[in-house]
């Protein structure tokens, strides 16, 4: 479903006048979810991204639950420095096979934790390349 851009709010919902249009055909679906894609992962030029404007984003609506949240799970400056670097690869091992849920998903592309251990042989090196690859 998506929203019609021709409902017109002061007239009655109705079959003349809906509010949302039901679309099947694969190509407009595909274009649909193309667009909603590109707007959540475009650039945002105006956002700031400082400590400041994060807490001030965290606390926006009267809580300061999210904002405890985040000091407690932040990392030591120690720990913080021993991440640097590349990763190995029993590091990437002992994440999917010890601290990841085997039903989760953990991309976009919908292949489980499972299944990644199941091919974990053949995808580690190409997996280990590409990660630090973006290093």
């Amino acid at each position: 479903r998506i929203i019609n851009l021709a409902f017109n709010p002061l007239e009655i919902e109705s079959n003349v006048n809906p509010r949302y249009l039901t679309i099947v055909k694969q190509d407009l679906i595909r274009y649909e979810i193309r667009n909603a894609f590109q707007l959540i992962y475009s650039v945002q030029n105006d956002l700031n991204t400082d400590l400041e404007s994060l807490y001030s984003f965290l606390n926006s609506d009267g809580d300061s639950k999210p904002s405890e949240v985040f000091n407690e799970r932040k990392v030591s400056d120690y720990l913080a420095m021993a991440m640097e670097g590349k990763l190995r690869l029993n590091e990437l091992t002992n994440c999917l096979f010890k601290k990841m849920k085997g039903s989760s998903a953990p991309g976009i592309d919908g292949f489980t934790v499972n299944w990644l251990r199941v091919f974990w042989d053949d995808l580690k090196t190409i997996t280990l390349n590409a990660l630090n690859g973006c290093f």
